[in-house]
């Protein structure tokens, strides 16, 4: 039901704010481009997907996570929180915001969120969740993987669980045959 979407880009700023805290300001590349680089050089065809309900400040973490050579373009799902999600300005990201009412449930941003996506080309969708972490150049590393294995449909990692003082709890390691991800993933 699209009546009650709305997409905008969101820099951090709030509606009504100084010059430069609105979706106008022209001294941002427009979602999904990166003025200046060379297309094998950059992540124009990847984008991540970060569903989000009542979590600023995880968000915050997890966007201040990512550290690529590369712009990253990011949506942030907003799934009805109250107030609504802020996009930090993190230099190195391009968000915007999809604001869904009322809260829906995870499938249902993501749905959303890949509908988006999808309508704009994006080739590559990598997911993250408010609170994960990333490790430095995921996306450069995920996406030059798949490039060099186009039979692949998806990519996944292990991931260490942590707690929010950094120490380890345990590793979750992921299958990795394709008979092992089929039986337990589908």
């Amino acid at each position: 039901m699209m009546s009650d979407v709305s997409l905008a880009p969101d820099f951090g700023g709030t509606p009504g704010g100084p010059p430069g805290d609105t979706p106008d300001d022209t001294s941002r590349a427009p979602f999904g481009e990166s003025p200046g680089d060379s297309p094998a050089a950059t992540l124009d065809d990847v984008a991540v997907l970060l569903p989000a309900y009542n979590c600023q400040q995880d968000l915050e973490r997890t966007l201040a996570s990512f550290s690529e050579r590369s712009p990253v373009s990011v949506l942030i799902v907003d799934d009805g929180s109250t107030p609504a999600v802020i996009a930090p300005d993190i230099p190195g990201l391009r968000i915007e915001v999809l604001r869904l009412t009322p809260n829906g449930g995870i499938e249902r941003a993501l749905a959303a969120g890949v509908e988006v996506l999808a309508a704009r080309c994006v080739r590559y969708i990598a997911r993250i969740d408010a609170g994960d972490l990333t490790v430095p150049e995921r996306l450069a590393n995920q996406r030059a993987w798949l490039e060099a294995h186009p039979r692949v449909g998806a990519l996944g990692m292990r991931a260490d669980v942590v707690t929010r003082g950094g120490e380890l709890m345990f590793r979750l390691d992921v299958p990795t045959e394709p008979a092992q991800i089929r039986r337990l993933r589908f």
